[in-house]
């Protein structure tokens, strides 16, 4: 019974030194697809953005995650009359995807979740966590959704 044991350990570290991760690629993978999610959002809303019913502004903040350590990430800001929405990434670090980012608004915070790393596609809106995870593909009416669950009005 040990040797199955020494076994199992000594196959487990043996598999974890094959697969170091690449920390600084990651995160540079990362912050270029919170562009990518921003620029989708912002065309998403071009005809509001256009019109001046919708206000944006990007600023930045500090995420610590662990592996990587402290580093700034973009954030996004609305503003639709008196509420106010903010896109806040939580990090690339997360049990099931690819990223997560929350958007909080005055009455709910929804997530989005990072799936894939192919265009319009790799941004998903989390519907349910449980009992089983639904998310569906970040698009005009799956923004509309989110915006409505968060905000106020």
């Amino acid at each position: 019974m040990a040797d199955q044991l020494t076994e199992f350990l000594r196959n487990k570290k043996e598999q974890s030194t094959r697969g170091e991760v690449d920390w600084e690629a990651k995160k540079a993978q990362w912050l270029t697809s919170l562009q990518r999610l921003y620029a989708r959002i912002k065309d998403l809303m071009d005809e509001s953005l256009r019109d001046g019913t919708v206000d944006v502004v990007e600023f930045e903040a500090e995420v610590n995650e662990d592996y990587i350590g402290t580093y700034r990430v973009p954030q996004l800001g609305l503003t639709v009359g008196r509420d106010r929405v903010l896109f806040s990434p939580k990090g690339v670090n997360v049990i099931g995807a690819e990223g997560r980012v929350d958007l909080q608004g005055d009455r709910d915070t929804v997530t989005l979740i990072r799936t894939a790393s192919a265009g319009d596609r790799e941004w998903e809106v989390v519907l349910q966590r449980v009992p089983k995870l639904v998310a569906v593909p970040l698009d005009e009416s799956s923004l509309a959704a989110a915006l409505q669950r968060v905000m106020l009005t």
